[in-house]
């Protein structure tokens, strides 16, 4: 039986997802504060931001962040 290899997902908005739950979970931006613009996730990952939109709105569907309009995406308390 051979041993199951890691391949990270290719898809870029699911590797900037990642990265940014990667950061929740670990504190390094937390919870109840704002998190960067789309602009902001756009330039720091070297992604588009229409990249960058879908990266949130996985976070958003798992509701790790919300969307405040006009106000930005912000980190969810934890259960």
């Amino acid at each position: 039986m051979s041993a199951s290899v890691f391949r990270p997902d290719p898809r870029l908005y699911v590797q900037v997802s990642d990265a940014l739950r990667g950061q929740i979970e670990d504190g390094t931006i937390p919870a109840g504060k704002p998190m960067l613009s789309l602009g902001e996730v756009a330039t720091s990952f070297t992604v588009s931001r229409r990249t960058a939109r879908r990266a949130m709105q996985v976070l958003v569907d798992e509701r790790m962040v919300w969307l405040v309009p006009g106000l930005g995406y912000f980190v969810c308390e934890s259960s």
